[in-house]
């Protein structure tokens, strides 16, 4: 089994974290746990769930929001009353998309939804780092962002040039 870095150092490294920057995002998350751990003793660490940047994870311990799996939301509240046969494109998006993007993530889940059909999928991404095991069908395009930039550093400052660019792109593809 290969041992994966974790979401810290995958997605602070992506926004631009130092290692020294990650090592107190790290020291902050337990001091947090410990602190929330103490009000609440029974609490199981274990099954806390970083997605959304720990937003999820936030909202359940502070405010008793529900968790619900990417896949649950997209096919229970996002894709309910929509006939999916007479969908003609899917638009969505992804910071980085990698090999985490399969492990239950929006887009992983919506590629699976939308695989077998013949009409264009369209991902946006900031950039897109998949291994050469994954290979996609040739109705998936992968748009990114850092395509239209010099550094990765203008391209995050220029996310919505980059996405109109994206937009643009799409257009014209589905004009053809």
């Amino acid at each position: 089994m290969i041992d994966y870095p974790g979401a810290i150092e995958i997605y602070g490294k992506q926004k631009g974290a130092t290692n020294s920057d990650l090592k107190i995002i790290k020291d902050g998350i337990i001091n947090i746990l410990s602190l929330v751990k103490k009000n609440n003793p029974s609490l199981n660490i274990e099954d806390l769930n970083g997605a959304g940047g720990g937003l999820a994870t936030g909202l359940n311990l502070f405010l008793n929001a529900e968790i619900i799996q990417a896949k649950d939301f997209i096919n229970d509240y996002l894709l309910k009353n929509v006939k999916i046969d007479s969908i003609d494109a899917v638009i969505t998006g992804e910071g980085n998309f990698d090999f985490q993007s399969f492990e239950g993530k929006g887009v992983g889940v919506i590629l699976d939804i939308f695989r077998s059909k013949s009409i264009p999928i369209f991902i946006i991404c900031g950039n897109s780092n998949l291994p050469g095991h994954i290979s996609l069908p040739s109705n998936i395009k992968i748009i990114r962002l850092i395509d239209f930039f010099e550094t990765k550093d203008e391209a995050m400052r220029n996310y919505k040039l980059g996405i109109e660019k994206a937009v643009e792109i799409i257009k014209n593809q589905l004009k053809n």
